[in-house]
């Protein structure tokens, strides 16, 4: 797979709520597997919340779902 990506991703950080753009509104935050199993195992109310926010989405993928 090729993956291309401008000179200034490595030092691209998201703001998420302060940024004036919306080119990621609507995006779905896809999760490997690595990472979903983590998630599964973190305990309380913060794993709780991780988990009710999961989702698979209509190709089979775990995501957050955007917001709405």
């Amino acid at each position: 797979m090729l993956t291309a990506y401008p000179d200034y991703y490595p030092k691209f950080r998201c703001i998420a709520g302060a940024c004036r753009h919306s080119c990621c509104i609507g995006w779905e935050a896809v999760l490997d597997e690595e990472t979903v199993s983590p998630y599964e195992g973190v305990e309380g109310p913060l794993g709780e919340k991780l988990r009710a926010a999961m989702r698979t989405d209509e190709a089979g993928d775990v995501c957050f779902p955007p917001p709405g």
